[in-house]
């Protein structure tokens, strides 16, 4: 695998922040990005997402992230660099079900937060000074030959409002896309402005 230039990434601003004096009220951007893959005859290999906001504080996300099912296949989901570095407390990737059944998509959600209960586990950090991946996918080959090389079409996905979206530190704001960038051929059907959709949140959610 060649891995190449970012295939994706979303600007991410506030949507909503429910304000309190006892809490740090600085309103982040975020810039997330999909490693940009070009395949080869291999059998695994990682693709990771990435953190691109350097000093950006974040206490949590919730990505869904799509590849057509039928070349590869997404054997594994690890919490990324991130995760492990600044001792979050939970982190769950599961498979789910696509709600437009006319598209062989595999959809993953992931979830990752950085406390989940006031008790003697507390995270270490909430930024990062460099850039620095979130989670990694373990892909696997599926055909037994590439017939040619390719670039691995990986997307984040919107099916709601809440999908791929960012919490603040305090859990007080919740951060939603703003520019969404496909590098890549993707069905016309996930470029429009409705759910499902490959462009972000649709207007009726901001």
């Amino acid at each position: 695998m060649k891995k190449l230039l970012l295939i994706l990434f979303i600007i991410l601003l506030c949507k909503a922040a429910f304000a309190d004096s006892s809490f740090d009220t600085t309103v982040y951007s975020y810039n997330i990005s999909i490693e940009s893959v070009r395949l080869e005859n291999f059998e695994t290999d990682t693709i990771s997402v990435y953190l691109n906001s350097p000093k950006s504080m974040l206490g949590g996300y919730d990505f869904k992230i799509a590849m057509p099912n039928s070349l590869y296949e997404i054997v594994e989901v690890i919490p990324g660099d991130f995760y492990n570095d600044c001792n979050w407390e939970f982190f769950n990737s599961r498979q789910v079900s696509f709600s437009d059944n006319t598209f062989d998509f595999t959809v993953w959600q992931v979830v990752a937060i950085s406390e989940l209960f006031a008790d003697s586990v507390k995270p270490s950090c909430f930024s990062s000074e460099e850039k620095i991946s979130l989670v990694d996918f373990v892909i696997r080959k599926k055909e037994r030959e590439l017939l040619q090389e390719m670039i691995l079409p990986i997307f984040f996905l919107w099916e709601d409002c809440s999908d791929n979206t960012i919490s603040g530190r305090n859990g007080t704001e919740l951060y939603l896309s703003q520019t969404v960038m496909n590098f890549g051929e993707l069905p016309e059907k996930l470029v429009e402005n409705k759910f499902p959709t490959a462009k972000g949140v649709i207007p009726s959610c901001v």
